[in-house]
């Protein structure tokens, strides 16, 4: 059997009990599952993982500012924090980098088509 998980999803919870999956449910529907399967709604809700916020990243070389996070110049530094503290890899973070590079070249080759 797989460990029991509490993941909050804004104000919504998914969860793993007894190797059932419940999606998107309340914090009272929550703590009935929870109760249901004999265990303490206050311990798990406790243990609960959260979502990380969503975030955007872009690419723009042109100026001072290179990288935007959420609408704002950061350093490149601070993207590829941000993406490590999400959980990627210092692989994923280069390649996606990478990826936002590239495909600013494309779209700035397919304008000038």
């Amino acid at each position: 059997m797989k460990e029991n998980i509490v993941i909050r999803d804004g104000l919504h919870f998914n969860l793993r009990v007894n190797d059932t999956w419940h999606k998107h449910q309340t914090w009272d529907d929550a703590r009935w599952i929870f109760i249901r399967a004999n265990l303490d709604p206050y311990e798990m809700f406790a243990s609960a993982i959260t979502e990380p916020e969503p975030f955007e990243i872009e690419y723009r070389p042109k100026g001072r500012h290179r990288w935007w996070f959420n609408e704002h110049p950061v350093p490149v530094k601070c993207i590829k924090y941000m993406l490590s503290e999400s959980g990627c890899s210092k692989e994923v973070v280069d390649a996606i980098i990478h990826a936002h590079k590239l495909a600013y070249e494309v779209e700035q080759k397919c304008r000038q088509m």
